[in-house]
């Protein structure tokens, strides 16, 4: 999975990581390690929500809970604004972003949900 963060800069899943690539220098310029126990994690989605902010979301494949995180993308590093436990989902996939402030996802089973960047 590979997003457009900016005209400069992309976000891609690199095993359990997020790397953020800058196409112009043609480097990393930045990784978020998503989780400790990378190999009991699984990221799922990658979804750039502005130039600004990434979410992310993965599943503990042995508690089969899920999680929601924003990281705001900062010149000196990322910074985490909120992890949601999505246990009650099961599973679900995030569709789209369908507004400045809202993301659509889908859940199992088929409810459409609607997440609000500021609802936490």
């Amino acid at each position: 999975t590979i997003v457009k963060i900016t005209d400069n800069l992309i976000a891609m899943i690199c095993s359990n990581n997020i790397c953020i690539f800058n196409i112009n220098k043609r480097q990393i310029t930045h990784t978020i390690q998503v989780v400790n126990n990378a190999e009991d994690y699984l990221i799922s989605c990658l979804l750039a929500f502005d130039e600004k902010n990434l979410i992310v979301s993965y599943m503990d494949k042995k508690q089969k809970d899920n999680y929601l995180c924003q990281y705001e993308i900062q010149e000196e590093g990322e910074k985490l604004i909120t992890e949601k436990k999505l246990s009650s989902l099961k599973s679900y996939k995030i569709i789209r972003k369908i507004a400045d402030d809202k993301l659509l996802l889908l859940s199992n089973p088929g409810k459409l949900i609607i997440l609000s960047k500021d609802s936490h």
